[in-house]
């Protein structure tokens, strides 16, 4: 018991400095309350993976970590700025209901065994990225933004698979909060409750929660910022600045969050063409590609200097791997995944029918409030 009570304190700790980071971006950078939690965590994937690039992995836990306490001190302290009680709590007890749900769990997944688990853990132990002295990671190169969240989730807690999940569950549940910024809930109070409990249950049915797979947490971070991006639609400057982070985040996430980064990019110069004029969204379109060719040259480089042979391993993330898997395969076989992917959404799984409706339900909470 001494222990798990000296683990609640540290955890109440963390949510200190995290609500530090969350007050001072509403402070200095003006954001909306529910969007600058989803900011805050994009940003810390971003710092932390770039760090970790640089070997910096742990100065920039201790940077952000005490960064958020001193602007918690700042703001709450010093400005007298009132914290926002009511979403700190809400998080709180969803935090808390998520290490209800998953204390004791471990990891069954063979795909957290093989590699998301491994690649979570490594930082942990080492306080860096894994390069070539590991010959634990089969597959070097792919980007470790998950495991650079739970590196900054559990780094002072404790190093345990069920908190590995509650970390990963509680970054998909700030980044959905964008959601909430374009929901008038002073005129409709009465929709946030069945709103919350119909995607709570929409939460749990329509993905696997114990395990570290990012295909779902790609979602959410991607959507995230695409929705953090369009509430700022008449204010160019502070779309781009909750749109960068999330970009980076996405490409950092997997290989092929860089759709969602092109998305959002998308949706940056949609904003940018609509405020400003043409050429500023030429500006921002280039701006974005710079931004997402920068952070994934990033990564590549990395992995050229940790692992020289890991780009040219079947599960490479290069564009001479996927040439010459497609050419191995050929014509026939890519029509024929391409014909299998439309049977499947003809003909859907109960999953993906709870995927449908909880887009459904997302989009109908932003038009009826």
């Amino acid at each position: 018991m001494a222990a798990e009570g000296t683990l609640l304190l540290r955890l109440l700790a963390l949510g200190l400095s995290f609500m530090g980071l969350c007050m001072a971006s509403r402070r200095l950078l003006k954001l909306n309350r529910f969007i600058a939690p989803g900011f805050a965590a994009a940003s810390i994937i971003a710092l932390i993976t770039l760090a970790g690039m640089a070997g910096a992995l742990k100065p920039a836990l201790i940077l952000i970590y005490s960064g958020g306490l001193a602007g918690l001190i700042g703001c709450a302290l010093v400005k007298r700025e009132r914290p926002d009680w009511i979403l700190a709590g809400a998080l709180a007890v969803l935090v808390g209901l998520l290490c209800w749900r998953f204390y004791g769990c471990h990891l069954y997944v063979w795909d957290d065994f093989s590699h998301w688990a491994v690649a979570a853990r490594y930082p942990l132990d080492n306080d860096a990225l894994p390069s070539g002295r590991s010959s634990l990671i089969s597959f070097q190169s792919y980007p470790p933004g998950a495991a650079a969240f739970i590196y900054y989730f559990c780094r002072t807690l404790a190093v345990r698979e069920d908190l590995f999940l509650v970390a990963q569950n509680t970054l998909m549940i700030l980044t959905a909060l964008p959601l909430l910024a374009h929901m008038d809930l002073k005129k409709h109070r009465a929709m946030l409750l069945p709103v919350g409990a119909c995607m709570a249950v929409l939460f749990k049915f329509n993905r696997p929660m114990c395990t570290l797979m990012v295909d779902w947490l790609l979602c959410f971070v991607g959507f995230g910022g695409i929705l953090s991006v369009l509430y700022y639609r008449d204010d160019l400057p502070r779309a781009m600045l909750v749109g960068i982070p999330c970009m980076i985040a996405s490409v950092y996430l997997k290989s092929s969050g860089a759709f969602f980064a092109v998305w959002t990019a998308v949706a940056l110069t949609a904003v940018a063409r609509k405020s400003r004029s043409r050429k500023s969204a030429l500006r921002t379109l280039l701006a974005c590609a710079a931004v997402i060719a920068g952070a994934f040259a990033l990564w590549i480089l990395y992995v050229k200097v940790s692992y020289p042979a890991a780009l040219d391993t079947p599960h490479a993330v290069s564009a001479e791997a996927y040439v010459s898997e497609a050419r191995q395969k050929g014509l026939r076989a890519s029509l024929a995944n391409g014909l299998n992917m439309i049977r499947a959404r003809l003909h859907p799984d109960t999953t993906q029918i709870f995927n449908q409706i909880f887009y459904l339900v997302s989009l109908a909470a932003i038009l009826l409030t």
